[in-house]
């Protein structure tokens, strides 16, 4: 024996519940798009650990500066990442070993702006002894002419004005 269990206005409610839900997904959806539209993310990343900078120090740069920056980097150059519209560039200075861990994320985007704040870990384990001076570079997709600007490891450097 099969039960139905009915509600004032069953049909009626189970339409409008239905109609409801469809308008709520469409409305989701289009503020979704429209964060897709400011999501700027970090499409590739590079490391090393010695660099002609000394100090701390970061800066954000595009296409035009990206040779002059692998330059201080010791580095062959890699082509320009497609869909890349900035860079940043972010030097720990010099630190007593290896095994230093930066890392780099966005902490802010908006219309006008994006942050990247970087992050400096020391080893987990025993390391080598010897003078390093780690560096990380970013390649930003998604930047349509923001500014970029950049804070290194939670000190004032480079600090984007209020």
């Amino acid at each position: 024996m099969m039960q139905t269990i009915s509600s004032p206005g069953g049909f009626h409610s189970s339409i409008l519940l239905a109609v409801s839900l469809f308008l709520l997904s469409g409305l989701i959806s289009c503020s979704q798009d429209g964060q897709d539209a400011l999501s700027a993310e970090i499409a590739h990343q590079w490391s090393g650990h010695y660099a002609e900078i000394k100090i701390p120090a970061a800066m954000a740069g595009d296409r035009e500066n990206w040779q002059e920056v692998w330059s201080l980097l010791r580095e062959s150059r890699p082509e320009w990442p497609e869909k890349t519209g900035a860079f940043a560039v972010f030097y720990a200075g010099q630190r007593p070993t290896g095994g230093y861990r930066m890392e780099v994320e966005i902490t802010h985007q908006d219309s006008d702006v994006i942050r990247l704040q970087c992050s400096l870990h020391p080893p987990d384990g025993p390391a080598t002894t010897a003078l390093t001076f780690p560096w990380k570079v970013v390649a930003l997709s998604g930047v349509e002419g923001r500014e970029v600007q950049v804070r290194h490891c939670g000190s004032p450097l480079a600090e984007p004005p209020l």
